[in-house]
């Protein structure tokens, strides 16, 4: 005998169905777990065959970040297999650049443009995306929200790199550094 209550939520039926519902979301949410697991794993990899930058690459991720209003130092890596530059980790943050020189030009817009996705909180915000996405796996919105968020992030640096106060340098050497970084 089961008490049904005012909608029938405790019949046979919707109770198995909960059931069930909820052992598919948490395979899924394991499997995502399992996922995020093996991109540590590469990640491990990716920093065990890039190198640390140069002093002056460092010193000048240094400089640019107290200009851009960061105060804490923000490693950066040099690697052949990364395709273009970027930035990553919201709370241990690190910037990976592709194994090639840079002109000074050149590198302070890169630089400048990766530490300002830290400066507007990009990096906390994908994070908090990858986390709905864990628990959401089954929404194909969520992916529509990362891309979003991820292309908007970008133009809105792009923006306040070409046009923001303070900017002593043209939209064309901003994105002709920009098109000379882009991964193939």
């Amino acid at each position: 005998d089961c008490d049904t209550g005012p909608l029938g939520w405790r019949t046979p039926f919707l109770l198995l169905a909960s059931r069930l519902l909820s052992a598919v979301w948490a395979v899924g949410l394991l499997w995502r777990l399992a996922r995020y697991k093996n991109e540590k794993k590469e990640l491990k990899e990716l920093l065990k065959g890039s190198r640390a930058a140069e002093r002056e690459i460092q010193e000048q991720v240094n400089f640019v970040g107290k200009c851009v209003g960061i105060h804490r130092k923000i490693p950066v890596y040099l690697s052949k297999e990364v395709p273009g530059p970027f930035i990553i980790g919201a709370l241990r943050s690190r910037i990976f650049l592709p194994e090639k020189s840079y002109g000074e030009h050149e590198l302070r817009i890169i630089l400048e443009h990766e530490l300002w996705h830290y400066r507007q909180g990009d990096l906390l915000l994908k994070s908090l995306c990858i986390w709905i996405s864990w628990i959401q796996w089954f929404n194909p919105l969520t992916k529509k929200l990362f891309e979003e968020v991820d292309t908007w992030g970008d133009i809105h640096c792009d923006l306040h790199l070409c046009y923001g106060a303070g900017s002593q340098r043209t939209w064309k050497q901003y994105f002709g550094a920009v098109i000379d970084n882009v991964p193939e």
